[in-house]
């Protein structure tokens, strides 16, 4: 994927939110955009997108556009980079002291499900994009490894408790169940009702949970 620079690129060109426009004004006209854009590519998928077609979603100029961003490459950088952010913080594991770890994992679970469908039609053209672009898919991996990261910490907490199986190694522990949930919801989510995907929440918890070791009463409360 290219990133050719226009002319009509200004010196006020924003990248991936390293640097914000200095006024309100700008900063709206500039999420406007963003919004558009998500709006296009899911609509079109990433390579029938135009710039056209962004900028009068968002009721701004075509040569607005280039006021903020250099390319429909960077801009979808940066929609992939938000959705994926909206996933990650969405999905993060919350409860009370009360709730049993298998509880708090069919919570995470359940989360992670529910943001991957509102954004469902997004990653699918990140999936397109990742197939022949190596920026796209070195983002995946790094946006994966998020995740996995997050999955190996809980593991090894739970393994400090004396909760799971201290002879997994955690790292694979994590990236293998991280893995299955992630198919899961990619291959599911689009084709499935609501009650189907409902109801295989509780399955994946029970796999997951038995793949840590943890408790057999408790998995069998879900």
């Amino acid at each position: 994927m290219t990133k050719a620079v226009p002319a009509q690129a200004s010196a006020a060109h924003v990248s991936n939110g390293e640097a914000l426009p200095a006024t309100e004004r700008g900063r709206r006209k500039r999420a406007a955009i963003v919004a558009a854009a998500r709006e296009v590519f899911e609509e079109s998928g990433f390579k029938d997108a135009r710039i056209a077609d962004i900028a009068r979603k968002a009721g701004a100029s075509y040569g607005s556009f280039y006021t903020y961003f250099a390319s429909k490459e960077e801009i979808f950088q940066e929609v992939v980079q938000q959705v994926t952010n909206e996933m990650f913080n969405f999905s993060r594991p919350s409860g009370t002291r009360a709730d049993n770890p298998v509880q708090r994992i069919e919570a995470a679970n359940r989360r992670y499900v529910q943001a991957y469908a509102r954004n469902a039609r997004m990653m699918s053209v990140m999936t397109e994009v990742a197939a022949y672009d190596d920026f796209t898919r070195g983002l995946a991996r790094q946006i994966r490894e998020r995740f996995v990261e997050r999955n190996e910490e809980g593991v090894r907490r739970l393994q400090k408790q004396g909760l799971a199986d201290e002879n997994l190694d955690a790292r694979v522990a994590a990236d293998v169940l991280g893995g299955m949930i992630e198919r899961f919801a990619h291959v599911w989510v689009e084709s499935r009702s609501q009650q189907e995907i409902d109801a295989a929440v509780p399955v994946l918890t029970k796999i997951w949970a038995r793949g840590l070791g943890l408790d057999e009463s408790e998995i069998e409360q879900l």
